[in-house]
């Protein structure tokens, strides 16, 4: 990409416009590169007010983002709103910043404040549902479930017909305990989406916390079902594999998987990305990919323990789909993370059955767990697993 401005003009850019160009070329290939260059742009830039100075503070503050370097990029945004105090992107990006340091609090006050501007604007803001799908975490966050309620339910409104609205707010009513509630909006997900697998996952767990086993076990069935179909037969094994009996050499004998033309690579870089719409296209990927997307699983454990919980749910039942070699990545997950990382960890330990014999220990020491549906779950596991 560096390259275009070296053909273009000989020795690469030379003015503050010309660096905010390179750097926006390289921010999704090269993060430092971009951050290089906006920094650049901004000492070259004459004017701190300028339309030049915002969009360097803005796309630098986006590429601190990525590489978690949320205190710099509150900086950042924080002089964006300076430059345009009423523009919901400068708040917006804050709000997600401070949601990346786990500082609900002042994640809920900008991401309001984003909330606020967006409703007065003549033209519909973009990204009016992501906004309350963050402000509802943050909410969460902060121990607000019903505020939280509140924002799902307004997502429902503004995407009647989105699977995942309904899917979000089946996890709010969750959290709260609403269970009737959370199984009525999972079984309006699948109608608008009957491949959404993580709808018939998480339609399980309400099924089960009502006493429904019997529902519960054929949800399961038909989320591994659309798990193994979504992931299109994969590739076949490899004739090496089929000789040895090795499965690390196979795996490395296969290709690299690929959906909608991109390899796993492009999709594993993706989940990182600051903007959660991005998040939710990867996970979405990853659940096409299916068990071959071994190589997700350091990626898909960081989403586990990010503290997101409409990250964490999907990253939980990926890690299940992809199968027994993510065993280890959730015991770490039950051992290091949050009320929701550990909660989806034990969930998905305990459909491995004996297979997940290592979580044992682990899992009964989350008997004693100090949220009590990690409790539960962790007996419910271990009973599973046969322990």
């Amino acid at each position: 990409m560096a390259g275009f401005f070296r053909r273009l003009f000989g020795f690469g850019p030379k003015s503050a416009d010309e660096y905010v160009q390179r750097g926006l070329e390289a921010a999704d290939a090269d993060p430092d590169q971009a951050i290089a260059d906006f920094t650049e742009a901004l000492r070259l830039n004459a004017d701190p007010d300028s339309l030049t100075a915002l969009n360097a503070h803005h796309n630098r503050g986006i590429a601190l983002s990525r590489l978690r370097r949320h205190d710099e990029a509150i900086i950042d945004f924080t002089e964006v709103i300076r430059l345009a105090p009423n523009s919901a992107n400068g708040y917006f990006c804050r709000g997600e910043a401070h949601l990346g340091k786990k500082d609900c609090r002042r994640a809920v006050v900008d991401l309001s404040e984003a909330i606020r501007i967006a409703s007065g604007m003549e033209k519909p803001y973009p990204k009016l549902v992501t906004l309350h799908r963050r402000r509802a975490l943050a909410h969460t966050g902060c121990g607000e479930a019903d505020q939280g309620l509140a924002d799902a339910e307004e997502v429902v409104r503004l995407e009647p017909e989105s699977a995942e609205s309904f899917l979000a707010r089946g996890l709010a009513h969750g959290s709260l305990g609403n269970h009737e509630r959370a199984l009525a909006d999972f079984s309006e997900a699948i109608r608008l989406d009957p491949q959404l697998a993580t709808a018939y996952q998480s339609r399980a767990v309400a099924h089960r916390e009502l006493g429904d086993e019997e529902s519960a076990a054929k949800d399961e069935a038909s989320f591994r079902e659309r798990s193994r179909c979504s992931s299109g037969g994969g590739n076949p094994a490899p004739k090496a594999f089929q000789e040895r009996g090795n499965l690390d050499q196979a795996l490395a004998d296969l290709p690299e998987p690929t959906y909608h033309g991109r390899p796993l690579s492009h999709w594993l870089r993706a989940l990182e990305d600051e903007h959660h719409e991005v998040c939710y296209g990867a996970l979405d990927a990853l659940r096409e990919i299916g068990p071959e997307a071994k190589a997700a699983i350091p990626s898909l454990l960081t989403a586990l323990q990010s503290g997101d919980r409409f990250l964490a749910v999907p990253a939980a039942s990926l890690l299940g789909q992809i199968g027994a070699a993510a065993i280890p990545a959730l015991i770490q997950a039950l051992q290091q993370g949050d009320g929701d990382a550990r909660w989806g960890a034990v969930e998905t330990l305990g459909k491995f059955g004996p297979q997940a014999k290592a979580a044992i220990p682990p899992l009964r020491a989350a008997l004693k767990d100090q949220d009590p549906e990690v409790r539960q779950a962790a007996a419910k596991a271990l009973k599973k697993i046969g322990a």
